[in-house]
């Protein structure tokens, strides 16, 4: 039982987070593209 509501969790988790390091990536390329630019 306390492992399936962990799975739950990290299931709940990934779908939270992959939004998140998507925005962190393409923060990431405009910073390395405005430096390679400059």
């Amino acid at each position: 039982i306390m492992g399936y509501k962990f799975i739950e969790g990290d299931g709940i988790l990934v779908f939270v987070l992959a939004p998140g390091a998507f925005i962190a990536l393409g923060y990431l390329i405009a910073i390395t593209n405005r430096i390679n630019k400059a």
